[in-house]
C-alpha cells in the first residue's frame, strides 16, 4: 500500500521540490550588444646616464651626462559589438559585423633629450663644454588606429596600435635619444589586458575596463661605475557605453 501511495504523489510536487537553479542562473540567451567606446591612455618613460668622468688627459677631466624622457596623452572613440551568450562574449570593433573599423585616435607626444660633454681644463687647454648634439626633439600631434581585441571568452580586452604616416608630416621622432626599460618599445605600445566585468555588459550603466603598469627602474652598467637607469609607466581606460 505504501508503494502504491508513492506511485500516486503528483508529478507538480516532484517539480517543486527540486531547486530552483534556472532561475538564479546568468542569461544563457545570445545577445548582440552595440557600444560607443572612448579610450584614455597615458604614457611616461624616464632615463638618465649620471655625470661621470670616462677619462683623464692634460686637457682635464673629460666628462659626460645625459638624460631623457619622453610622454603620451592619447584619446579616441569609436564603436563596438559584443555578442554575449552565457558567459562568454565575442568582439567585434565597429558597428557592422561584415566590416571591422578600428578606433580612431590622436596622442600628443613630448619628447625631450639632452647630452653634456666636455673637459675640466688642463695643462694643455680644455676646459670646455661640447655643443649640444643637434636634434628634433619637441612635441608632435600623432593619428593612430587602435584595434581592440577580446580573449578567449571575451574575459579581457587589450589593445593594438597602428601609428599613421603621411609623406607631408612627421609623426615620430629621429634625432631625439629615448632609452628605455625590458619591455618596453620606443615607439609602441605593450599589449596590457583589461578586464571585462562580462555579467555587466547587458547593463544600461558605462562600463570601465584598463590597466596600468610601471616598468623599471632598470639598471645597466655603462662603466667608470657609474649605472644608467630607466623606467616607464603605462596608464589606459576603455570605457564603454551602451547603445540602443
Amino acid at each position: 500500500m505504501v508503494r502504491s501511495a508513492l506511485r500516486l504523489i503528483p508529478a507538480a510536487l516532484v517539480l517543486a521540490a527540486l531547486p530552483a537553479a534556472t532561475a538564479s542562473a546568468e542569461p544563457s540567451e545570445k545577445a548582440t550588444l552595440k557600444f560607443d567606446v572612448t579610450l584614455e591612455l597615458e604614457r611616461t618613460v624616464e632615463w638618465q646616464e649620471p655625470f661621470r668622468i670616462r677619462y683623464k688627459d692634460c686637457n682635464g677631466d673629460h666628462y659626460l651626462a645625459a638624460r631623457g624622457e619622453e610622454s603620451w596623452k592619447m584619446s579616441g572613440k569609436g564603436r563596438m559589438l559584443a555578442t554575449v551568450a552565457g558567459g562568454r562574449v565575442t568582439w567585434h570593433m565597429g558597428d557592422d559585423w561584415f566590416e571591422r573599423e578600428p578606433l580612431t585616435a590622436k596622442a600628443h607626444i613630448t619628447r625631450a633629450w639632452s647630452n653634456k660633454s666636455g673637459t675640466t681644463g688642463g695643462w694643455c687647454g680644455g676646459g670646455d663644454e661640447d655643443p649640444p648634439k643637434e636634434n628634433d626633439c619637441g612635441g608632435l600631434i600623432v593619428p593612430f588606429t587602435v584595434d581592440v581585441t577580446g580573449s578567449a571568452g571575451g574575459g579581457a580586452l587589450q589593445l593594438q596600435e597602428t601609428r599613421g604616416s603621411s609623406p607631408r608630416e612627421r609623426y615620430d621622432f629621429y634625432r631625439c635619444t629615448l632609452l628605455t626599460p625590458k619591455g618596453v618599445a620606443v615607439g609602441s605600445l605593450p599589449r596590457l589586458p583589461g578586464k571585462v566585468p562580462v555579467a555587466a555588459l547587458r547593463g544600461k550603466r558605462p562600463i570601465v575596463v584598463g590597466d596600468k603598469k610601471t616598468y623599471g627602474p632598470d639598471t645597466t652598467p655603462i662603466g667608470e661605475g657609474v649605472v644608467r637607469t630607466a623606467s616607464a609607466r603605462y596608464e589606459w581606460k576603455l570605457t564603454l557605453k551602451r547603445r540602443r
